[in-house]
């Protein structure tokens, strides 16, 4: 071999040589970059891991503490709870066990329609079908239940459906004892039934009287028929005219007064009958009831409702108002005016005049029955407190409002709820 192949042959074996050692040291230089990667990467991984398992733990206590929180929920609840499957009981909290006088391990598994007294029992079963079918999602329902010692007690069921794992539905029932409330509405019946049997005994009362106090007033005008015949036959001096006026004004005013007593008392009168009321209408047809002065003037204003009323009640309101302001006005010009007003709880009708008013000192008494600023001795006192008993009858209010010598202005207001269609 010559020399110059030889050196030749060195010159490629060291090129080779020079090409494996860099390849080497990049292929080094490549694994200790990637090493610092991994270990980089490990390292992240090492600090996440610990960050989970810290946020695991966190949860698993958070979950312990909702689990002991919603525990502790279920077992102190103020009504009876009682998680089931189908009907069987699985679970009872403290309050469902002291209400039917038994520890939870004697209901465990039982169907809670055992504790439903029997009469009841069927009545609730076809209720609850409807929840198992999902033909709602939950039902209310009153039955009584049955304690330990057989006594039995007015409960109201809440029950309604909860997911499950496996597909598998739970009903959940929240039951409270409405003993007391039942015999509240036991005692207020009794008491309505009473009220019924005692305003009826009133009515046939003030009916007897009503007959009673007008047959000797009856008597007193035949009598003061014959006096007045046997006068103008014989003769009688203005003294004595006088006299026989006095009396039968006086017995006019007891007319008045029985008759005013008697609408009194039928004022509160449950069976009354309603109707779809123009209050407008019924304003013009008590008009035309009045003597209304040539100096008198009488206007209407605002849009007047139509409600379901008693129609003669409200012509009752109007009359006694509207003759009340034509008895007290002293103007040359007189001047009555009637409003009505809609709100969103009641209708409020207005009657304003211009006449004398109401003096301070008796504004608060002119709604009590006998009382009346009328001095001739015509009018009985009982015109205002009737109006105010047919405003209350309809859950309504009525107010004065006076200047005397000015104005005097009557505020009535009815309730929408107690006015609309049956």
């Amino acid at each position: 071999m010559s020399l110059r192949k030889r050196e030749m042959d060195e010159q490629i074996w060291r090129r080779r040589l020079e090409r494996e050692i860099k390849a080497r040291k990049q292929a080094e230089t490549i694994m200790e970059e990637k090493s610092l990667e991994l270990y980089n990467a490990n390292e992240r991984l090492k600090k996440l891991n610990i960050q989970l398992k810290q946020s695991l733990m966190s949860n698993i206590n958070a979950l312990h503490a909702s689990e002991s929180e919603n525990f502790a929920l279920f077992e102190n609840a103020a009504v009876g709870i009682a998680i089931c499957l189908g009907d069987r009981m699985l679970k009872i909290n403290q309050r469902l066990s002291d209400m039917l006088g038994y520890v939870e391990r004697e209901l465990s598994g039982k169907s809670i329609y055992e504790t439903v007294y029997l009469n009841d029992r069927e009545a609730l079963e076809e209720n609850t079908e409807a929840l198992y079918n999902y033909e709602v999602s939950q039902i209310s329902h009153e039955a009584r239940l049955k304690k330990s010692n057989n006594m039995t007690f007015w409960a109201h069921f809440n029950v309604s459906r909860i997911k499950g794992g496996k597909g598998m539905n739970y009903y959940i029932y929240i039951i409270e004892d409405v003993q007391e409330k039942k015999n509240y509405e036991v005692k207020q019946m009794a008491l309505i039934e009473q009220l019924k049997e005692i305003n009826g005994q009133l009515e046939s009362f003030a009916h007897v009287v009503s007959h009673d106090l007008k047959a000797p007033l009856n008597g007193m005008n035949t009598v003061m028929m014959w006096i007045k015949q046997y006068m103008e036959k014989k003769g009688v001096d203005d003294q004595m005219k006088e006299y026989l006026l006095l009396v039968d004004d006086r017995v006019a005013k007891m007319y008045r007064l029985i008759e005013g007593v008697m609408e009194y008392s039928k004022v509160s009168q449950s069976d009354e009958k309603r109707e779809l009321v123009n209050m407008g209408e019924a304003l013009t047809e008590t008009l035309q009831l009045l003597n209304v002065p040539n100096h008198m003037e009488i206007r209407s204003k605002g849009e007047f409702p139509e409600i379901w009323v008693n129609k003669l009640k409200m012509k009752q309101i109007f009359l006694n108002l509207i003759d009340n302001a034509l008895r007290h006005n002293d103007k040359k010009r007189g001047l009555i005016e009637i409003s009505a007003k809609e709100n969103d709880s009641f209708w409020n009708f207005t009657v304003r005049d211009n006449g004398s008013g109401v003096p301070k000192r008796h504004l608060n008494k002119i709604f009590k029955i006998f009382n009346t600023l009328d001095t001739t001795g015509k009018h009985t006192g009982i015109g205002l407190a009737l109006v105010k008993k047919v405003v209350e009858h309809y859950n309504g209010n009525i107010t004065v409002d006076s200047v005397e010598g000015e104005y005097c202005k009557f505020t009535f207001t009815l309730n929408k709820d107690n006015v609309k269609k049956p």
